[in-house]
């Protein structure tokens, strides 16, 4: 199935070239030009039989067809996918550059001291995720204040984590959503699928409840059925019971299997933006962009997200 995919790929991408290709070989063949004399090439390129007239104007057609194709097609198409390439990028660069920055602050709500924030943070980003960084993200409350100046609308209480997450994970969905409609057609494969590699996440599943890639499953006290739900994991921990961090290590289980799989392809997305800017330049791209703001003292609290039972 796969195989069949990828020939339908090429051929939807470039079978009209080819048959270009063709109709000018066959438009050769069947000309009245002058002979050079080579066997080789009279047999390839000379026809001695007549040839049908409806044949010959399908294949004429055709060429004169492929050449304003290019002219007001192909050359206008290819002069637009530059630019509005580079504006996707920028706008993944956006969303790279705030997913980085909400684990760092993560984390650093995370570490008990300045000593351990800084065992962690690194002067690029991408390697602040680190050994370190999992072993002090296992601790999150996601119950806890979010580390943010924005309130709830109607009692000015402060966000809780799981509902901050929320609205971030959703906000970066919305907007992968709409780069993907709006301008697929100006991408290539390559594009498109380090735009899918984070839209399509576990960790966004997580988080947004959309379903996507992840249900969550259920298993009640009362009767010990199980369910499996589309929702955020917010609403678990709205429940009164106070609940094991989120990826915290639970029976042997590893809970953070999915943020390790969420930061994998935030570093391939890393990848991909700097070799985009060493080719084109990509000025709004940083390798400290979270790092030189959550260095400052007063940038992201200290031990504010450790969980804690008593609580």
């Amino acid at each position: 199935m796969k195989r069949k995919n990828v020939l339908f790929m090429i051929f939807t991408k470039y079978g009209i070239h080819i048959l270009f290709i063709i109709c000018t070989y066959l438009t050769i063949r069947w000309s009245d030009l002058p002979s050079p004399g080579n066997k080789f090439i009279e047999m390839v390129f000379v026809h001695e039989n007549r040839v049908d007239s409806a044949a010959l104007n399908t294949v004429t057609g055709y060429i004169t067809g492929y050449i304003v194709y290019v002219l007001t097609v192909l050359i206008p198409d290819v002069k637009k996918k530059r630019p509005v390439r580079e504006l996707v990028m920028r706008k993944l660069t956006t969303i790279y550059s705030k997913s980085i920055y909400i684990l760092l602050l993560m984390c650093k709500n995370c570490c008990a001291d300045e000593k351990e924030w800084f065992e962690v943070l690194r002067e690029k980003d991408i390697e602040s995720f680190n050994g370190k960084f999992i072993e002090i993200i296992k601790r999150f409350d996601v119950s806890s204040e979010a580390d943010t100046a924005f309130l709830h609308k109607k009692d000015r209480s402060p966000l809780k984590w799981y509902e901050y997450l929320y609205e971030k994970y959703e906000e970066m969905y919305k907007e992968l959503d709409s780069i993907f409609l709006q301008y697929q057609y100006y991408l290539n494969e390559e594009d498109i699928e380090i735009i899918n590699i984070l839209r399509y996440s576990e960790y966004f599943d997580l988080f947004t409840g959309k379903g996507e890639q992840l249900l969550s499953f259920v298993q009640t006290e009362k009767d010990n059925y199980g369910y499996y739900e589309e929702f955020p994991v917010g609403m678990f921990y709205e429940q009164e019971n106070r609940m094991l961090p989120i990826f915290a290590d639970n029976n042997n289980i590893e809970n953070c299997g999915m943020l390790k799989a969420y930061i994998m392809v935030l570093k391939k997305i890393h990848d991909y933006l700097r070799e985009y800017k060493r080719k084109y330049g990509l000025d709004i791209f940083h390798e400290d962009y979270a790092s030189s703001k959550l260095k400052e003292k007063y940038v992201g609290h200290l031990g504010t997200a450790i969980f804690r039972l008593e609580n």
